[in-house]
């Protein structure tokens, strides 16, 4: 009998030890995501941009960073759609700003450089963050000799 009761720690400890194992294979198994997967489930609806340096968006002489915060609701209302068929979808959302606009515009899109870029069209983006719920990306434009740094960020 004193065997028994030797034995029933090692035996605790061998099924806690399993049981410890297991449930952290199933953490890192819902992990095993690709970015295609994340970028392709759901919509992305757009939800910051900040650029550098201050940038006048609406052309009225008033330059910002924060450009998400100067949006027009009709604006902060659109989200994106990436298709797995490699069709990215621009939706303008339920108030579309100009009824002369299309619902939705379309352009192909593709990873680039062991997927740490994104084309949008012919756009480059440099992914900052790509999981299940954020998307973050940064791009570069030139507007009157100036190079502007835009970031945009989108979430589920």
């Amino acid at each position: 009998m004193k065997t028994k009761i030797k034995l029933a720690p090692f035996w605790l400890c061998i099924v806690s030890s399993a049981l410890f194992f297991s449930c952290n294979k199933e953490k890192e198994g819902t992990t095993t995501k690709t970015n295609t997967e994340f970028l392709t489930t759901g919509t992305w609806k757009y939800t910051a941009c900040i650029i550098s340096p201050a940038y006048d968006y609406y052309g009225d002489g008033n330059s910002v960073t924060d450009i998400f915060a100067i949006l027009k609701p009709c604006e902060k209302d659109d989200y994106e759609v990436y298709k797995t068929d490699g069709i990215w979808e621009y939706n303008e959302g339920p108030t579309k700003c100009d009824a002369s606009f299309p619902q939705v515009f379309s352009d192909p899109w593709r990873f680039t450089a062991n997927e740490t870029k994104l084309f949008k069209g012919t756009v480059e983006h440099t992914i900052i963050e790509l999981t299940a719920t954020t998307l973050k990306l940064q791009y570069s434009f030139e507007d009157a000799g100036i190079t502007y740094t835009e970031v945009d960020s989108y979430s589920h």
